[in-house]
């Protein structure tokens, strides 16, 4: 399954892609739409919100946004 994900990832031209960091931007992209994180750690199949935590990255434009809406 890694291979035809990065097969995937290089045909649609990101050759530094791979399926940990596909997985990366699809739950971060899931917090940043503002899905719970117990639902994302669901969805990821870990056993513990923590680690889905940690896949979890940062988003400072949606850090400002929040907080211009304060």
């Amino acid at each position: 399954m890694v291979r035809v994900l990065k097969n995937i990832y290089i045909n649609a031209g990101f050759e530094d892609a791979s399926s940990h960091s596909g997985r990366r931007s699809l739950l971060t992209k899931l917090a940043d739409e503002g899905v719970s994180a117990f639902h994302i750690q669901e969805i990821a199949g870990h056993a513990s919100v923590l680690t889905t935590q940690r896949y979890i990255d940062h988003n400072p434009i949606v850090i400002a946004n929040i907080l211009k809406n304060v």
